[in-house]
C-alpha cells in the first residue's frame, strides 16, 4: 500500500483514489469468491473494473473534464503562428517478420512505411499535465503529437485551463502520454522526442527550458543526466502542471503503428555513451515480480532459467543501468515497460519475448528490430481474453507453458534455440 501511495503521490493521485482503487479490486475479488456456482466464479468484466477506476480518476481534484477542440499541425501552420520543422522525410520501413517458437502463434505487424516525423515550433503554446498533450492559445489540442496521433475522446482536459507555469522564452517539451508512470514510454516516447528535436536542427543549447516527464523510477531519474538535458532547465510534468512559453518545441512521437523505427534505437544507445568494451557475458531475465499481468507460476519460471544461467534482473531497481544490457548475451522476459532496456543492448544480442495473447502488440519486436537484435518470442496463453478492438494493455495474467521455454532456453553458453 505504502508503495502505491508513493506512486500516486507522483502522479497527483490522491489517498481517497487509492483507497477507492483498494475497494474496486477488494469486490471484484469478493465477488469472485463468493458467486461461485457450477461454472466457476464469475469474475466482474477486467474492462468494467477498468472503466470504474478510470471515471474516478479522469476527475481530478473535483475539476470537470472536458473533450477540447482539436486542429491538424498544419491548420496551426496555415493560421500564421506555428512553423513545422521537418526531422524525418517519409520512408519505406524494412520488412519484419518475428520468430516465433512454441505452438501458437499471434501476427506482430510493423509498419510498411514511417511517416514524416518533426518539431512544431508554437507561438504561446501550452503543454498540459502529465501526457504533455499540446495545444494553443486559443484553446485547441493538437491531437497528431500526442500518442494516439489522431483526435481522441480520452483527451480530457479541465474546464477553463489556468495556467501555473508561465515561462519567457522558450521550451521543449519530452511529455508523452504515460511518460510519468511507465518506463517504456518515459524512454521511448519521451526522451526518444529528443531525437526528433536534434535531427530536426536542434540542440539543447536552442532552449531556456525542458518540459520532462517526472520520472518513474530511479533508474529513470538518472537518465536524465545521460541526456544532458542540464538539471537548471528542467521543469517536471504533473496531473495538474500546466506551462506556458514564449516559444514551445513540441517533437512528434517517435512511433508509429506501435512500432519504433531504426533511427530511435540508434539515437537512444548513442544518447547514453555505451562504450561497447568487454564481451557481452550476462544473461537477463527481466522480472515482472510483483505487477500486473505477469506469469502464473512466476516462482517456477524463474526458478527455470535461473538453472539456465540467468540473473533474476529487476529493471526498476536504483542499481539498474543501461551497462547492463550492454553487457547481455541473451535477454529474456514477457511483455512489459522494463523491455524497453533491450534498445541498450548491442546488436546480435538474443532477445526471447514472452507475449501474452491478450498483450499481443510489437512494441518490443519492433525495437528488437530497430536495434538488430536476434529477436524471438513465445506466445503464452492469456487467462482472459478481451475484444480485438480492447483499448490498452490487458489487465490478464497469463500461463506460461515450462516444458516449451525450457525447450528454447539456451543452457550455459549455447545459443538461444
Amino acid at each position: 500500500m505504502q508503495g502505491i501511495l508513493r506512486s500516486a503521490g507522483r502522479t497527483g493521485i490522491g489517498r481517497s483514489d487509492v483507497d477507492f482503487i483498494f475497494a474496486v479490486v477488494r469486490s471484484g475479488v469478493h465477488s469472485a469468491r463468493s458467486s461461485g456456482g457450477a461454472e466457476g466464479p464469475r469474475i466482474e468484466p477486467a474492462g468494467t473494473v477498468t472503466r470504474r477506476i478510470f471515471d474516478r480518476l479522469r476527475r481530478p481534484s473535483g475539476r470537470e473534464l472536458v473533450q477540447p477542440p482539436s486542429l491538424s499541425i498544419d491548420e496551426c501552420v496555415t493560421r500564421g503562428r506555428a512553423h513545422w520543422h521537418v526531422a524525418r522525410a517519409p520512408a519505406l520501413a524494412e520488412p519484419a517478420v518475428a520468430r516465433a517458437l512454441g505452438s501458437r502463434t499471434v501476427p506482430l505487424r510493423t509498419p510498411s512505411r514511417w511517416p514524416e516525423f518533426g518539431v512544431l515550433e508554437l507561438e504561446r503554446g501550452h503543454v498540459v499535465g502529465a501526457h504533455g498533450w499540446v495545444m494553443t492559445d486559443g484553446g485547441a489540442v493538437i491531437p497528431e503529437l500526442s500518442w494516439y496521433g489522431g483526435p481522441s475522446e480520452r483527451i480530457r482536459v479541465p474546464r477553463g485551463l489556468e495556467v501555473t507555469t508561465e515561462v519567457r522564452g522558450s521550451c521543449l517539451s519530452l511529455v508523452s502520454d504515460w511518460s510519468c508512470r511507465n518506463f517504456a514510454h518515459f524512454l521511448l516516447d519521451g526522451l526518444g522526442r529528443l531525437a526528433v528535436f536534434i535531427d530536426a536542427g536542434f540542440t539543447l543549447n536552442n532552449v531556456d527550458h525542458v518540459y520532462c516527464p517526472t520520472p518513474p523510477s530511479t533508474p529513470a531519474a538518472q537518465l536524465l543526466g545521460r541526456f544532458g538535458i542540464p538539471a537548471e532547465k528542467r521543469i517536471f510534468a504533473g496531473q495538474n502542471i500546466i506551462v506556458r512559453a514564449d516559444v514551445l518545441y513540441a517533437p512528434g512521437l517517435p512511433a508509429a503503428e506501435l512500432a519504433y523505427p531504426p533511427w530511435l534505437a540508434h539515437f537512444l544507445r548513442r544518447a547514453v555513451g555505451l562504450a561497447g568494451g568487454d564481451l557481452p557475458n550476462r544473461r537477463l531475465y527481466v522480472s515482472r515480480r510483483g505487477y500486473g499481468r505477469h506469469a502464473l507460476t512466476e516462482e517456477d519460471v524463474e526458478a527455470l532459467v535461473a538453472a539456465h544461467g540467468f540473473e533474476i534482473y529487476d529493471a526498476t531497481d536504483a542499481r539498474s543501468r543501461p551497462e547492463d544490457f550492454d553487457l547481455a548475451e541473451t535477454v529474456v522476459g514477457a511483455h512489459g515497460a522494463g523491455l524497453a532496456n533491450v534498445v541498450f543492448c548491442r546488436p546480435g544480442t538474443n532477445v526471447l519475448e514472452i507475449v501474452p495473447t491478450d498483450n499481443a502488440y510489437p512494441f518490443y519486436f519492433s525495437l528488437a528490430h530497430a536495434a538488430g537484435l536476434e529477436y524471438s518470442c513465445l506466445f503464452a496463453p492469456s487467462v482472459g481474453q478481451r475484444h480485438p478492438d480492447a483499448f490498452g494493455p490487458s489487465p490478464y495474467d497469463f500461463e506460461v507453458e515450462l516444458d516449451e521455454l525450457a525447450a528454447v532456453l539456451p543452457a550455459p553458453r549455447e545459443p538461444l534455440a
